[in-house]
């Protein structure tokens, strides 16, 4: 018979079923009955003769069992026959069951939610047409750094290049008055300015209506705008036709709607057209641009072609574009870019996490296999296979690891649900988490390998024991070898302290970032966004001093960017003796803010003086520069009386009377972040989109916000004010590390517990392997407090294995923290010291009540019953 015949037959043999059965045992009588009738020849009578046919054939029931065995089981009976006997043996043994579920729960859980995060975030493409195929670009100077470009340098990679099918860019997002219509509330929400072909560039239609023609970019056309869909849903009631809104005072046709859940970077609810009035100041850093190449470009021919551009610019205009490079990379890559290695991190963690559960599994199931010793010699002695034995074990275990998966999908459907409602912001794209394909092929594949770690080595180990010896033995007569025990221990304990440690840093930097010195005091800041008109403009002494009036309010001042928001203006800044054709010193942010500014902020004024209200109109102009900008152009000298110029203020010449301390006026950590400040009434024109009112408050801040919003609705009604606090915004620029933190910090308690039942079990199975030996030497003298401090000793030594091997552990990976870290190395002692010993403290305390048993064991009960 060939092989393919042989397989052929073992295929019909599998699915023959009963009626394979039948014939078979229709065989062995037969077989039996030939035996019997050469019995009868040879002289016995009939009774004789059968009883002799059955033991020359032998055992029935082995020879049955053999031949199906051979020929393969009946799928559906033997898989039915191993699946009750399964869940039999698991509810019999309610208790190990319901704690392997939660060890399987909380292992498989936690790497399903963080490969959600992970893929979402980092694998998944993002939601636009052929997303590969969408780049960004910025400016590269020659010192290496990367900036935005400016306008002018957009519309020249614009018209020069060939590679792109469309090149767009929109302006850095700020806050503008909307309403919905005439009658509506006010409310201020993010409006994002796009150039002509964005929507069509990334690919995205719009859900209603159109996106702007190039017409609609034209200077001086009527204004339109499109919506996101959530804006047309909430505020526009899902009107058809779309009809209009008012910006400020200025009612804006509708004409479009974008899809659901569209954003980009930033979230906005209004976007406008934006082309216009470019300018010619090639130095500014204002917009974000994005590219679509065409299908027969490639992305190495593209970035030749853009650096070839921009050296060509930088040839004709010199110095002034600061740009001599240019970076093209992909899109979701530089999404993504920054949150690559905490998120990695965060997914390793999570492994961490189900290896130490696979660990504790492993441990658990070789403990119940002790028990399990006599019960399974003794379906030896009876005929059943190791083969067939170590399939049924490793049945079980499947099957516990699949229950364990369903409901691990299930509370990870739930995490997953939480984390983008309430994590949404934390994360670029977290809003988008969901359970999909790929996800949900990670945990069967999870599943599967967790199935086999657990099941193939307890069960192979358990299949294989040696009847004889094992029933000569008694109870205490098998042991896992102790370095198999420490091994384990040592793992799942070195894992704990590796996460534990982790989240220990990553505590420490989120502590210090939110502690750190940013140059001026912000508890007790009160922000209050509005939109002023050129009537809001005159009455800011009256807005001031109605805010001045709310019981509780110190101060009140104004600027034109909140600190820690990058200003919309910056640029290089020039001394007199600096020509327009060479690199400029010194680079800075631009902000407008009233006289009380510093005072308010209590940020100090080092040199000179501050605005006074003899800065006004008509009046020579000024500047207060930080202490960044007197080194860089001044160094050794004073500042004070020297004159600058800036683009972004039409090249005026102010002069220097003040030089304040550096602040975290763009992002926190604090770091050298240049700042011209300028006073409001020489500069309202400035003022661009939005005005900031900070309130210096004596008590807690949120005391007076609402009576803040009320105040301004009375004095400048059609301007409503978005409240915050300072704090808010220092909270929010460490939100990818908090979101780290968090991640890490549940990780890690999950270890710690995932461990601390790993060492019970394994101290509880060692109490009750060596019962008969510590009821010997407590009959021999030995005291209950000596063999329980003896059963501890042996656990803290080891966990201390493990802590050490943690300890070694945890400083290599912290390498990976380095870039996240801020004010804290990834050595700190305090953080390893914490790691060790609360890991430790959770062994010992996890090995008590196994202690506790042993101390309590009766002599007599012990040597009796082994």
């Amino acid at each position: 018979m060939s092989w393919i015949d042989a397989v052929r037959q073992r295929f019909r043999d599998l699915l023959a079923g009963e009626r394979a059965d039948r014939d078979l045992d229709e065989e062995i009588a037969h077989h039996i009955e030939l035996e019997t009738e050469r019995q009868i020849r040879d002289g016995l009578d009939p009774a004789a003769a059968r009883a002799m046919a059955h033991v020359r054939f032998g055992n029935r029931t082995l020879i049955s069992d053999a031949a199906r065995a051979e020929r393969g089981p009946h799928l559906m009976e033997g898989s039915v026959q191993d699946l009750s006997w399964a869940l039999r043996s698991l509810r019999k043994n309610a208790g190990f069951t319901a704690l392997a579920l939660v060890t399987l729960v909380l292992g498989i859980g936690a790497s399903t939610v963080a490969f959600s995060v992970f893929n979402t975030v980092l694998l998944r493409p993002l939601p636009y047409r052929d997303a590969d195929r969408l780049v960004y670009i910025r400016e590269r100077n020659a010192k290496g750094d990367f900036r935005p470009p400016s306008f002018p340098n957009f519309a020249s990679w614009r018209e020069e290049t060939r590679s792109f099918a469309g090149v767009a860019a929109a302006m850095y997002p700020y806050s503008r008055t909307v309403s919905a219509s005439g009658d509506a509330e006010p409310e201020r929400v993010p409006v994002l300015e796009v150039t002509h072909g964005f929507f069509s560039t990334l690919g995205v239609a719009p859900a209603i209506g159109r996106e702007f023609t190039d017409a609609e970019h034209a200077p001086g056309r009527p204004r339109v705008a499109m919506v996101s869909y959530e804006f047309w849903q909430n505020r526009m009631a899902a009107r058809r036709p779309l009809g209009t809104i008012r910006l400020g005072d200025a009612p804006t046709p509708v004409v479009g709607v974008l899809p659901r859940g569209f954003r980009f970077f930033q979230p906005a609810d209004v976007y406008l057209p934006h082309e216009g009035n470019p300018g010619t100041v090639r130095s500014s850093h204002n917009y974000q641009v994005i590219a679509r190449l065409k299908p027969s470009a490639t992305l190495n021919a593209a970035r030749a072609e853009m650096s070839a551009i921009s050296r060509a610019l930088y040839a004709a205009y010199g110095t002034e574009t600061e740009a001599t490079d240019a970076d093209v990379r992909p899109l979701r890559e530089f999404v993504v870019a920054n949150y690559r290695t905490l998120l990695s991190i965060v997914f390793g963690a999570a492994a961490l996490v189900l290896l130490i559960a696979c660990t504790n599994l492993v441990s658990a199931q070789l403990a119940r296999g002790w028990h399990r010793e006599r019960e399974v010699v003794v379906r030896a002695a009876l005929g059943a296979s190791r083969t067939r034995i170590a399939r049924q074990l490793f049945l079980e275990s499947s099957l516990l690891v699949g229950i364990g998966t369903a409901v691990a999908m299930l509370a990870a459907f739930g995490a997953i649900n939480a984390i983008r409602v309430i994590g949404g912001n934390l994360v670029p794209r977290l809003s988008e988490l969901s359970l999909d394909a790929r996800v949900l092929e990670f945990s069967i594949g999870v599943a599967l390998l967790t199935a086999i770690v657990v099941g193939v080595y307890p069960a192979l180990r358990l299949a294989r024991r040696d009847a004889c010896q094992v029933l000569r033995a008694g109870r205490g007569g098998t042991s896992v070898r102790s370095s198999v025990w420490r091994a384990l221990v040592g793992f799942e304990v070195a894992l704990a302290v590796m996460l534990v440690i982790g989240s220990a840093l990553l505590v420490r930097t989120l502590r210090n970032i939110l502690s750190a010195e940013t140059g001026f005091d912000s508890h007790g800041i009160v922000t209050a966004a509005i939109t002023p008109q050129e009537s809001d403009v005159a009455r800011f002494d009256a807005v001031a001093a109605g805010l001045r009036a709310i019981p509780g309010v110190e101060g009140v001042a104004f600027a034109s960017n909140l600190p820690l928001q990058w200003g919309a203006w910056s640029g290089p800044v020039r001394r007199p003796s600096d020509p327009k054709d060479r690199d400029w010193p010194a680079m800075a942010g631009f902000r407008v803010v009233s006289p009380e500014y510093f005072s308010v902020l209590r940020q100090p004024v080092l040199r000179g003086r501050a605005f006074t209200t003899g800065d006004r109109p008509g009046a020579p102009g000024v500047a207060i520069i930080t202490t960044g900008i007197a080194e860089k152009l001044w160094p050794g000298q004073d500042p004070i009386g020297k004159s600058i110029a800036t683009n972004y203020l039409f090249n005026d010449w102010l002069t220097v009377v003040g030089v304040v301390a550096e602040a975290s006026n763009w992002s926190m950590p604090h770091g050298t972040q240049n700042e011209i400040y300028v006073p409001l009434a020489q500069r309202e024109a400035n003022v661009g989109q939005q005005i900031i009112a900070l309130l210096r408050t004596e008590g807690r801040p949120t005391a007076v916000m609402t009576a803040t919003r009320a105040k301004l609705r009375e004095i400048i009604p059609h301007s409503p004010a978005q409240i915050g606090t300072i704090d808010e915004r220092i909270a929010k620029s460490a939100a990818d590390r908090r979101f780290a933190m968090i991640a890490l910090t549940a990780f890690g308690i999950i270890a710690i517990v995932l461990a601390a039942v790993g060492i019970y079990g394994v101290m509880w199975y060692i109490v009750s392997t060596r019962t008969h030996e510590i009821g010997i030497r407590m009959a021999l003298g030995a005291t209950a407090a000596r063999v329980g401090r003896d059963v501890l000793s042996n656990a803290a030594a080891m966990a201390a294995i493990g802590v050490g091997i943690g300890l070694a552990g945890g400083a290599y990976a912290a390498r990976y923290l380095r870039t996240s870290l801020y004010g804290v190395s990834q050595l700190d002692p305090s953080a390893y010291l914490f790691g060790a010993a609360a890991t430790l403290t959770v062994a010992i305390l996890a090995a008590y009540v196994p202690a506790w048993r042993s101390s309590r064991v009766d002599p007599m009960e012990a040597i009796r019953d082994t």
